[in-house]
């Protein structure tokens, strides 16, 4: 599973040097972590997002306005909502 999976964060570069496989920005707190998957008759593949909920609610659905889209019609426009309010994390 994608979740299990060690990683390598640096790779060496010559002469005992070394430099970071990738560079991540932080993400502002609080934050939540979305694994996605895409089922295809070629292929499966799975991705996460790493998404702050400090300046304002998280809207999921199938919208243009949403933050985060998901293509299936099973879902709406505008699914559902993520916010972080008194030390909770809500979702409506």
């Amino acid at each position: 599973e994608l979740c299990k999976t060690t990683f390598p964060t640096y790779m060496n570069i010559g002469e005992g040097a070394r430099a970071p496989l990738m560079e991540l920005p932080e993400t502002q707190r609080p934050y939540i972590v979305l694994e996605g998957m895409v089922r295809d008759t070629r292929q499966h593949s799975r991705f996460m997002h790493v998404m702050s909920l400090a300046e304002k609610a998280l809207v999921l659905g199938r919208g243009h306005e949403c933050d985060l889209r998901i293509a299936d019609v099973s879902i709406s426009r505008c699914h559902a909502s993520i916010r972080f309010e008194d030390g909770n994390f809500m979702l409506q």
